[in-house]
């Protein structure tokens, strides 16, 4: 008993993603470009909006960051951060990784400002997270946790370090 569905359908969205994602990782941004221009093709075409399209949008914004094209990545990620807001609310802890994607695509801009903002808000959710849930989170989820700390920690020390010269209050609250 199989249901046959057409290349339109919603249930591609995911698989596109996880193809997309492996194409990026060996390095294959237009494989990864097209299969991502696919999936949003697929959630235009059904009418979803918010939180269903962030994933396909984080991932194009990511593409976009890493073929220098900051721009795009920025409009990307900022429809992604919104839709996901909007759907969830400004505190949920899965907001946290755009944050942190608009920090580092402000920090490929060299706008600093708007990448502070963006990592202030990202560490807030992951310190309320952190604060909140972690005595109560299984063994796997704190591991997640610490990882995306550890990865946010590392990008904000690196654009903290590099503010020391300009603004040393922001290397200060390192």
């Amino acid at each position: 008993k199989t249901e046959v569905r057409a290349d339109n359908d919603t249930y591609m969205v995911p698989v596109l993603n996880v193809l997309a994602s492996l194409a990026m990782r060996d390095g294959h941004y237009d494989d990864a470009k097209k299969s991502l221009t696919q999936a949003k093709d697929i959630l235009g075409f059904s009418g979803l909006k918010s939180a269903q399209q962030s994933p396909t949008l984080y991932l194009i914004a990511l593409c976009d960051l890493r073929q220098d094209r900051y721009e795009d990545a920025r409009i990307n990620a900022a429809m992604a951060m919104l839709n996901f807001r909007d759907a969830y609310g400004p505190n949920h802890p899965g907001l946290a990784r755009y944050y942190l994607l608009l920090a580092l695509i402000y920090l490929a801009e060299h706008k600093q400002s708007e990448a502070e903002n963006c990592f202030d808000k990202d560490l807030a959710i992951l310190s309320a997270q952190f604060k909140s849930a972690f005595a109560y989170m299984s063994e796997r989820d704190r591991l997640r946790l610490l990882e995306t700390l550890q990865m946010t920690l590392r990008a904000y020390f690196t654009f903290c370090l590099s503010q020391y010269g300009t603004t040393p209050d922001v290397a200060a609250r390192m």
